[in-house]
């Protein structure tokens, strides 16, 4: 009984993950819909959503880049002056 609820419900989920060969849905047919939205300026961006990694700042990730306002020296926990370095985000 139970192997027979597993099989059903696993062609349930393979049911719902084919697409059916329908044509992309209106809004995602690209360049017709872009096109009127750069022509009107409606299109400029309001908002930047920055997300970091715990522990992680602007400074960490963008430090020296150019434009970018950084810090080059920082304090440690006795209170004495040191040079920030930069530290990669890729774990070994």
């Amino acid at each position: 009984m139970m192997r027979r609820y597993v099989a059903a419900l696993a062609l349930i989920i393979l049911a719902g993950c084919a697409s059916g060969g329908q044509a992309p849905l209106p809004y995602m047919r690209g360049e017709a819909m872009l096109g009127d939205v750069r022509a009107t300026g409606a299109g400029k961006i309001q908002h930047v959503i920055f997300i970091v990694q715990e522990n992680r700042s602007f400074d960490n990730l963008f430090q020296g880049y150019s434009g970018a306002d950084t810090v080059s020296k920082g304090l440690n926990s006795r209170g004495q002056t040191i040079a920030l370095q930069p530290v990669s985000l890729k774990t070994v």
